[in-house]
Protein backbone atom coordinates (compact mmCIF):
# COMPACT_ATOMS: atom_id res chain seq x y z
CA UNK A 1 0.00 0.00 0.00
CA UNK A 2 1.41 3.37 -1.03
CA UNK A 3 -0.31 5.34 1.93
CA UNK A 4 -3.91 7.13 2.35
CA UNK A 5 -3.43 9.48 -0.57
CA UNK A 6 -1.26 7.22 -3.08
CA UNK A 7 2.13 7.84 -4.42
CA UNK A 8 0.66 10.10 -7.80
CA UNK A 9 -0.38 12.65 -4.91
CA UNK A 10 2.90 12.92 -3.62
CA UNK A 11 4.94 13.08 -6.62
CA UNK A 12 2.28 16.07 -7.43
CA UNK A 13 2.84 17.92 -4.44
CA UNK A 14 6.97 17.75 -5.04
CA UNK A 15 6.28 18.75 -8.53
CA UNK A 16 3.76 21.91 -7.38
CA UNK A 17 6.14 22.32 -4.92
CA UNK A 18 9.71 22.77 -7.00
CA UNK A 19 7.91 24.39 -9.90
CA UNK A 20 7.09 27.42 -6.97
CA UNK A 21 10.20 27.21 -5.60
CA UNK A 22 11.63 27.91 -9.16
CA UNK A 23 9.55 30.55 -9.96
CA UNK A 24 10.36 32.17 -6.46
CA UNK A 25 14.09 32.12 -6.90
CA UNK A 26 14.16 33.15 -10.67
CA UNK A 27 11.96 36.27 -9.52
CA UNK A 28 14.32 36.71 -6.65
CA UNK A 29 17.30 36.98 -8.86
CA UNK A 30 15.99 38.54 -11.71
CA UNK A 31 15.58 42.01 -9.09
CA UNK A 32 18.92 41.26 -8.43
CA UNK A 33 20.44 40.70 -11.74
CA UNK A 34 18.54 43.52 -13.25
CA UNK A 35 21.19 45.43 -15.99
CA UNK A 36 19.21 48.74 -14.96
CA UNK A 37 20.15 48.63 -11.60
CA UNK A 38 23.83 47.96 -12.03
CA UNK A 39 26.31 50.65 -11.87
CA UNK A 40 27.43 50.30 -15.59
CA UNK A 41 24.19 51.93 -16.77
CA UNK A 42 24.54 55.50 -14.20
CA UNK A 43 28.20 55.75 -15.48
CA UNK A 44 27.49 55.04 -19.16
CA UNK A 45 24.44 57.61 -19.48
CA UNK A 46 26.88 60.01 -17.78
CA UNK A 47 29.38 59.54 -20.45
CA UNK A 48 27.02 60.33 -23.33
CA UNK A 49 26.28 63.54 -21.65
CA UNK A 50 29.31 64.43 -21.51
CA UNK A 51 29.89 63.76 -24.69
CA UNK A 52 27.34 63.24 -26.91
CA UNK A 53 29.10 62.56 -29.76
CA UNK A 54 31.10 59.73 -29.06
CA UNK A 55 29.84 56.28 -30.80
CA UNK A 56 31.57 53.65 -28.76
CA UNK A 57 28.96 54.20 -25.89
CA UNK A 58 25.79 53.86 -27.40
CA UNK A 59 26.40 50.09 -28.26
CA UNK A 60 27.08 49.36 -24.77
CA UNK A 61 24.22 51.08 -23.54
CA UNK A 62 22.35 48.94 -26.54
CA UNK A 63 23.44 46.42 -25.53
CA UNK A 64 22.51 46.45 -21.75
CA UNK A 65 19.23 47.19 -22.94
CA UNK A 66 18.73 44.01 -25.15
CA UNK A 67 20.18 42.07 -22.18
CA UNK A 68 17.71 43.66 -20.44
CA UNK A 69 14.83 42.68 -22.31
CA UNK A 70 15.66 39.34 -23.17
CA UNK A 71 15.88 38.58 -19.29
CA UNK A 72 12.51 40.50 -19.01
CA UNK A 73 10.99 38.46 -21.47
CA UNK A 74 12.37 35.18 -20.58
CA UNK A 75 11.39 35.70 -16.93
CA UNK A 76 7.90 36.39 -18.26
CA UNK A 77 7.84 33.25 -20.34
CA UNK A 78 9.00 31.06 -17.41
CA UNK A 79 6.22 32.88 -15.28
CA UNK A 80 3.89 31.77 -17.73
CA UNK A 81 4.07 28.04 -18.23
CA UNK A 82 5.10 27.96 -14.59
CA UNK A 83 1.53 29.07 -13.84
CA UNK A 84 -0.09 26.87 -16.47
CA UNK A 85 2.56 23.97 -14.90
CA UNK A 86 0.81 24.96 -11.22
CA UNK A 87 -2.69 25.16 -12.59
CA UNK A 88 -1.88 21.56 -14.20
CA UNK A 89 -0.51 20.28 -10.74
CA UNK A 90 -3.17 21.41 -9.17
CA UNK A 91 -5.96 20.06 -10.87
CA UNK A 92 -4.33 16.53 -11.22
CA UNK A 93 -3.95 16.69 -7.31
CA UNK A 94 -6.93 17.53 -7.06
CA UNK A 95 -8.36 14.73 -9.20
CA UNK A 96 -5.62 12.15 -6.82
CA UNK A 97 -7.45 13.43 -3.80
CA UNK A 98 -10.18 12.56 -5.31
CA UNK A 99 -9.75 9.20 -6.39
CA UNK A 100 -7.94 8.60 -3.06
CA UNK A 101 -11.32 9.08 -1.21
CA UNK A 102 -13.23 7.12 -3.58
CA UNK A 103 -10.65 4.14 -2.80
CA UNK A 104 -10.75 4.62 1.00
CA UNK A 105 -14.55 4.99 1.64
CA UNK A 106 -16.51 2.10 2.95
CA UNK A 107 -18.80 0.23 0.39
CA UNK A 108 -22.24 -0.35 0.94
CA UNK A 109 -22.98 -3.05 2.99
CA UNK A 110 -26.67 -4.36 3.57
CA UNK A 111 -27.71 -4.67 7.25
CA UNK A 112 -27.60 -8.00 8.82
CA UNK A 113 -30.99 -9.43 9.46
CA UNK A 114 -30.82 -11.54 12.83
CA UNK A 115 -34.29 -13.08 11.51
CA UNK A 116 -33.13 -14.14 8.12
CA UNK A 117 -32.45 -17.52 8.98
CA UNK A 118 -36.11 -18.40 10.39
CA UNK A 119 -37.58 -16.12 7.59
CA UNK A 120 -35.69 -18.58 5.05
CA UNK A 121 -36.98 -21.89 7.24
CA UNK A 122 -40.87 -20.28 6.74
CA UNK A 123 -40.31 -19.90 3.38
CA UNK A 124 -38.77 -23.24 2.69
CA UNK A 125 -41.26 -24.60 4.53
CA UNK A 126 -44.35 -22.97 2.72
CA UNK A 127 -42.59 -23.78 -1.23
CA UNK A 128 -42.61 -27.56 0.05
CA UNK A 129 -46.45 -27.61 1.28
CA UNK A 130 -47.54 -25.65 -2.40
CA UNK A 131 -45.21 -28.61 -4.63
CA UNK A 132 -46.98 -31.27 -2.23
CA UNK A 133 -50.26 -29.61 -2.79
CA UNK A 134 -50.37 -29.64 -6.54
CA UNK A 135 -48.94 -33.07 -6.86
CA UNK A 136 -51.70 -34.40 -5.03
CA UNK A 137 -54.00 -32.12 -7.29
CA UNK A 138 -52.43 -33.56 -10.34
CA UNK A 139 -52.49 -37.05 -9.21
CA UNK A 140 -56.11 -37.01 -8.37
CA UNK A 141 -57.34 -35.89 -12.10
CA UNK A 142 -55.97 -37.63 -14.92
CA UNK A 143 -54.63 -36.60 -17.80
CA UNK A 144 -56.21 -35.73 -20.85
CA UNK A 145 -53.71 -36.53 -22.86
CA UNK A 146 -54.13 -40.46 -21.49
CA UNK A 147 -57.69 -40.70 -22.25
CA UNK A 148 -56.74 -39.12 -26.28
CA UNK A 149 -53.60 -42.16 -26.68
CA UNK A 150 -55.98 -44.88 -25.68
CA UNK A 151 -59.10 -43.72 -28.16
CA UNK A 152 -56.71 -43.38 -30.84
CA UNK A 153 -55.00 -46.76 -30.23
CA UNK A 154 -58.24 -48.43 -29.80
CA UNK A 155 -58.16 -49.46 -26.93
Amino acid sequence: MRGWFGGDLWLDVLKTRLVTGYMLYQHALASERDPWKSPQLPALKENLRTTPTDESVKPEIRRLDLEFRQRYMRRLSLDRTGGWLLVGGLAVMLLAVQQAAKLQARSWLPKLKPEAASEARQLTTHSRWSVTGIRRVLAERPCRCSKLVKRKSGL
